[in-house]
């Protein structure tokens, strides 16, 4: 411990001195060590106060029958989480991949903070990117038996053929391969660069809290180090719930802005070449993150409207009720939705509007359109059960 607070003294100094040379503003004088009961009293009554609001307003939710549906219903789940053994392994699996999917979209900008601070810490950075990449083994081995370490390994908005969530009954309940995926090959690059990404994200947070812990402890912690460390806290607090039960990967969304702002700090300057490349590595894969991000969007965007326009025309020209229609999920849930029932809503499914066929359905018409990624001719289904 006293070598590690040793190093972060003179890691300190030298930062210290290096602002100081050039010319730049420090934002105040380090962060004394103060912690006395009135002070933990005090930091103590801002949550407090926001428990006790947020409590009041689910009570006058309540009371005056304004309290959704599901309101509630993650709690008891996470409760539950808590008390089951299997959760451990649980939460090293979305640990694995949540920190893929965060290290992919972090990228560009990982490898600059990345560089800084094996520039800055020489020392500390190889024992911590080794225990990084262990921490990642571990997990692709619980993750290997369930979804596979080929990205993409969480539900909803990434899908193996673009952009989803495709919420049509054949792809979304049935699993059917109606669609297609992406090249393997395009998803095996995805994969080495979340890996990566990952390896890179945790060794720079991990480096993080362990200087700021450091710190503190030594009250040598400035107010720039104090907000990092407090946006990284912010980042963790997140995470750590969702990581406990089932994990989307559009709730990794919310960390993102805190982790790239308590990554960054005052690091030393870059090497010329080195920041030549790494500015044209960082340039090409925002190019390469925009181009599927436009692509997938509009494939997205197109079979919808084409769903619709299948919808619209069995239940106008065709004269089908609604109620013997299964439409997918949008339209389910906004013609039958209903919290006591199953979440996929449906009422009858005579007639399914899919990607491509189904058992026991014969397909009676079919609307093809144009997909971007990759190029080529597309359908969407209406099917039809035997009378």
């Amino acid at each position: 411990f006293h070598r590690w607070s040793a190093i972060a003294r003179t890691d300190q100094n030298r930062a210290w001195h290096y602002q100081c040379d050039s010319r730049d503003r420090i934002d105040g004088p380090p962060v004394r060590s103060n912690v006395r009961t009135r002070n933990i009293l005090r930091a103590a009554v801002p949550p407090f106060a926001c428990i006790v609001a947020l409590l009041v307003f689910q009570q006058w939710l309540a009371g005056t029958g304004r309290l959704p549906a599901l309101y509630n219903d993650k709690n008891s789940v996470f409760v539950h989480a808590l008390m089951t053994p299997k959760t451990i392994v649980l939460f090293i699996k979305h640990f694995y991949a949540a920190f893929l999917y965060l290290g992919w979209f972090l990228l560009p900008v990982l490898i600059f903070v990345f560089r800084s601070v094996a520039g800055s810490y020489k020392t500390r950075i190889a024992p911590l990117t080794i225990l990084s990449i262990v921490a990642l083994s571990i997990g692709a081995v619980a993750m290997a038996g369930e979804n596979g370490l080929l990205m993409p390994n969480l539900e909803n908005i990434i899908d193996k053929s673009g952009i989803g969530p495709l919420t049509l009954v054949d792809a979304f309940k049935l699993k059917l391969d109606n669609i297609g995926a992406l090249p393997t090959s395009f998803w095996l690059v995805v994969t080495v660069i979340s890996h990566i990404g990952a390896v890179f994200l945790i060794t720079v947070v991990a480096l993080r809290v362990i200087n700021a812990a450091l710190k503190v402890f030594s009250a040598t912690m400035d107010g720039n180090e104090a907000a990092r460390a407090f946006l990284l806290l912010s980042a963790i607090i997140y995470l750590f719930p969702t990581l406990l039960i089932f994990l989307f990967d559009r709730y990794l969304l919310p960390a993102m802005p805190f982790l790239l702002a308590g990554m960054g700090g005052d690091l030393l300057r870059i090497p010329k070449i080195t920041a030549r490349v790494c500015r044209f590595t960082a340039i090409a894969l925002v190019a390469a993150f925009a181009a599927f991000a436009v692509f997938g969007t509009r494939d997205y965007l197109a079979w919808n409207r084409i769903r619709w326009e299948a919808l619209h025309d069995l239940m106008g020209n065709k004269h089908v009720k609604a109620e013997d229609i299964d439409g997918g999920f949008e339209f389910n849930g906004l013609y039958f939705y209903d919290p006591k029932k199953e979440w996929w809503w449906a009422r009858g499914d005579t007639y399914r509007i899919g990607f491509g066929s189904m058992p026991g359905y014969t397909i009676i018409k079919e609307y093809p359109y144009f997909r971007w990624l990759p190029p080529h001719i597309s359908r969407i289904v209406v099917c039809k059960k035997p009378d």
